[in-house]
């Protein structure tokens, strides 16, 4: 979870609206995760996983008292496995070329990469199936999937070619992306687009706390 849900997560649960389908689906998903760890873990940490139940806004006032959790199963199920097994191969490749990157002093974060991938035919389509925002997963800044031949400078590796490169532009404060349309929006001179929507919508005072400095 940590290493990965969660910590792709936090670009939705910081800086997405608060009531946001984004957010609150992955909400959704890290609670019924929580229940269910808990309640599995109860056996073997009984006064930690009491302690934890307490947070939680279910039904039973101990978690002793609750039932084991039902194993669910999907149409699709293997198939999504799969896919998802498939695109860690892809994301580990990646994450290998941005050490390289940041070895070669290229970028520091991997936030401050725009990740070039030429990817194996096999790996487009995956990429194409999983219907996923792949840049926030892999948490660059930029992500670009070229069907083009990859140059020389490229990684080559066994899933795609790789090229990491520092993306362009200024680093936004709210959202830490280096991006180039920082500034876009004069109400938010200092934040991308994506931050000063979501501020100038949800944060309405912001804006007129800006206008009065």
């Amino acid at each position: 979870l940590s290493a990965f849900y969660l910590d792709f997560a936090k670009d939705v649960l910081y800086i997405d609206p608060e009531d946001s389908e984004s957010r609150r689906s992955m909400q959704t998903v890290i609670y019924d995760v929580l229940v269910k760890l808990t309640k599995l873990m109860t056996p073997i940490l009984p006064h930690t996983m009491e302690e934890v139940w307490g947070y939680l806004k279910e039904p039973e006032d101990y978690v002793q008292l609750a039932n084991m959790p039902e194993v669910d199963h999907f149409a699709n199920e293997e198939e999504v496995l799969a896919n998802w097994d498939a695109f860690m191969k892809v994301r580990s490749d990646v994450l290998k070329a941005l050490e390289e990157a940041r070895n070669a002093k290229v970028i520091g974060k991997s936030f401050e990469a725009h990740v070039t991938l030429y990817p194996t035919e096999e790996t487009k389509a995956l990429l194409d199936k999983l219907n996923a925002n792949i840049r926030q997963i892999l948490i660059v800044s930029d992500l670009t999937v070229s069907d083009d031949e990859a140059p020389e400078n490229a990684e080559k590796l066994p899933t795609a070619s790789i090229v990491v490169e520092h993306a362009d532009g200024e680093v936004c404060p709210r959202c830490r992306r280096t991006t180039t349309d920082v500034g876009s929006d004069s109400r938010f001179p200092e934040l991308c687009a994506r931050c000063a929507a979501i501020v100038a919508e949800n944060f309405p005072e912001a804006e007129k706390e800006g206008l009065e400095k």
